[in-house]
């Protein structure tokens, strides 16, 4: 039998016994769009949250979070809708400013997503400056696999570390179930 712990809100979330001092600090995001796409479809939401690292790279703590909503140049599509339960309504009249994302990226030495791939591509044509930062992929450059993961999907690492997250696919519960994965201690 395995117990499933909800995830800790990142105004609620505490940093493990036995972290370190602060050494650097990251900028965990992730984007939710009409599609795949950067050169046609549209950023429909934003979450950025800043963590504290400590030198040995574990999460000591989150210093803050920042989200958006943006309307797009068109409907949103319904299975788009479906996926993230963002509709037309909840964006009218909506915009992220790529100046305030800008500045807010500049507090981070680099920015880190579960799929940086898709992330960076569609960031970059909102905030340009974002292709100035270094990129960490959660998918892809950590060793899930040595760290007893299987499988690729971020949820399902948190179901085989206890967690869930009740919310998938809007930015910030994306981003508070990355933080939460991250800070995962593997025994």
């Amino acid at each position: 039998t395995r117990v499933l712990h909800r995830i800790a809100p990142l105004d609620q979330w505490k940093a493990p016994k036995g972290t370190g001092t602060l050494h650097m600090k990251v900028a965990v995001l992730d984007l939710e769009t009409t599609g795949l796409d950067p050169q046609y479809d549209e950023i429909i939401e934003i979450a950025v949250a800043i963590i504290q690292i400590d030198a040995q790279g574990r999460v000591i703590g989150v210093e803050s979070i920042r989200t958006g909503l943006q309307q797009p140049s068109r409907p949103i599509e319904p299975n788009i809708a479906a996926i993230t339960g963002i509709d037309d309504a909840m964006v009218a009249g909506k915009r992220i400013s790529s100046t305030s994302i800008a500045e807010y990226l500049e507090r981070a030495k680099a920015c880190l997503c579960f799929n940086a791939e898709f992330d960076r591509r569609h960031l970059e044509m909102l905030v340009p400056k974002a292709a100035e930062m270094p990129w960490i992929c959660a998918m892809r450059d950590v060793p899930w696999r040595d760290l007893g993961f299987d499988g690729a999907a971020q949820n399902y690492h948190l179901a085989q570390a206890g967690m869930f997250n009740p919310v998938a696919h809007r930015a910030r519960d994306d981003v508070a179930s990355l933080v939460n994965l991250l800070a995962h201690e593997c025994r």
